[in-house]
């Protein structure tokens, strides 16, 4: 059963501003690992949090409650929107929070959608054109899998991602690509054994 967050997890010191997000919230439920090293918290909220809020709040969770333990916290957050917030509206509100997430998790995904162009062409497709490179193509997939993720399981939407490729007019130098290759390139030698 659900409860309120401050209820579940009282004495929790947060600014004024993160009270102010998490009083409507609620958390459904905990676990923890096996091996006490990890703990999720699945919180649902009836208003968008951006990304930065949840990073913060699993930061204070962590340094607060467990400083000792090594404990890290992943708070899995889910939204009960109301029916003023459409696909396209999430997209404008959202954005730079997809963007941060994804940037935690990969840096390449991250340019791949900040270089591409994004258009609602119906209420419940978003299409995405990406440049056409050997980046783009073996890492949109994965994008394509994170973007409805995100749109479907967290903010209760039913939208389709289609992707495009052509040549998109870059907001900086051509160099764009050669990042992106550098950037790959040197995640494989971080996870190879040379």
């Amino acid at each position: 059963m659900a409860k309120p967050f401050f209820e579940a997890i009282p004495g929790l010191e947060v600014s004024e501003e993160m009270r102010a997000l998490l009083e409507l919230t609620t958390i459904d439920r905990v676990q923890v690992s096996r091996d006490r090293k990890s703990l999720r918290i699945y919180l649902i909220s009836p208003r968008l949090i951006h990304k930065k809020n949840i990073y913060n709040l699993e930061g204070q969770i962590c340094r607060q409650m467990f400083p000792d333990y090594g404990m890290t916290v992943k708070i899995v957050e889910k939204f009960t929107l109301s029916a003023q917030y459409t696909p396209k509206k999430l997209w404008e509100l959202y954005y730079d929070s997809i963007l941060l997430e994804l940037k935690t998790y990969s840096l390449i995904l991250s340019n791949i959608l900040r270089e591409s162009r994004a258009e609602f062409t119906e209420e419940n497709i978003l299409s995405l054109e990406m440049s056409d490179n050997i980046v783009t193509r073996d890492r949109e997939n994965e994008l394509k899998d994170i973007l409805e993720k995100i749109f479907n399981e967290r903010c209760g939407f039913g939208i389709e991602v289609r992707l495009h490729h052509g040549e998109i007019v870059r907001r900086e130098s051509s160099t764009y690509t050669q990042r992106m290759i550098d950037e790959m390139a040197r995640q494989i030698v971080s996870q190879s054994s040379f």
